[in-house]
C-alpha cells in the first residue's frame, strides 16, 4: 500500500487485507488500519523520496505473575 506525504512516499508491504465479496476491492480491518497509522505517524515529517516498510503484527508484551513473599 503506498502512502503519499508532502516530503515522502511510504510503501508498506505485506499488509493483511481482505477482499470485498461484492466489489472485489481490498480493504483492511480497523485493527490493521490503526497499526498502519501508528507506523506512519512518526514518519510524516521525514524528508525522503521513498521509504519501504514491511507490515508486522505488534508483538504481545509478556505478562509475568509475581509471587507474594
Amino acid at each position: 500500500m503506498p502512502f503519499l506525504f508532502p516530503n515522502a512516499t511510504i510503501l508498506v508491504k505485506d499488509v493483511p487485507a481482505q477482499i470485498c465479496s461484492n466489489c472485489h476491492e481490498p480493504y483492511t480491518t480497523g485493527k490493521v488500519t490503526d497499526h498502519i497509522v501508528s507506523l506512519l505517524n512518526p514518519l510524516r515529517t521525514l524528508k525522503a523520496d521513498v521509504l519501504i516498510l514491511t507490515y508486522s503484527e505488534p508483538e504481545a508484551v509478556p505478562v509475568y505473575a509475581t509471587a507474594d513473599a
